[in-house]
């Protein structure tokens, strides 16, 4: 404990849960306004035939948020899982201030386990892409 009576690094971790939060929104956000903008397939897509890492995270979202989860699950299954973990994860972060550091870490784990997941999946996909010459 210092001075004002707070342990070292509590504000730092308040402002990360904050981030995280508005991540988690951002990305709900993005998915109610932005499907209506966006084309069908990405400029990867069009140019390569190779779909980018991100290909159907936008669709996976909207579908989200308007109350279709497996749907959401078929276009991208990291975008439509990590959405809503963000969220809810930040705001239990906000909330609970006495196990903020053990939330935040699970998230950090959560995300570091999702993106490698997803690396592997979309590294599997680009090959039998490549290889089978078709989508």
């Amino acid at each position: 404990m210092n001075e004002a009576g707070t342990r070292p690094g509590a504000s730092t971790a308040l402002y990360k849960a904050a981030a995280i939060t508005a991540l988690g929104a951002a990305m709900l956000a993005w998915g109610i306004f932005a499907p209506g903008k966006v084309t069908r397939e990405c400029r990867m897509v069009t140019m390569t035939g190779l779909p980018c890492p991100l290909c159907g995270g936008t669709r996976a979202v909207a579908a989200l948020v308007r109350g279709r989860p497996l749907e959401a699950l078929r276009h991208h299954l990291i975008a439509a899982v990590m959405a809503p973990v963000l969220l809810a994860g930040g705001v239990m972060a906000l909330v609970i201030r006495s196990g903020r550091d053990k939330i935040l870490g699970g998230m950090y784990v959560f995300a570091g386990m999702s993106g490698w997941a997803w690396l592997i999946y979309y590294a599997g996909r680009l090959a039998v892409l490549l290889i089978g010459g078709h989508r």
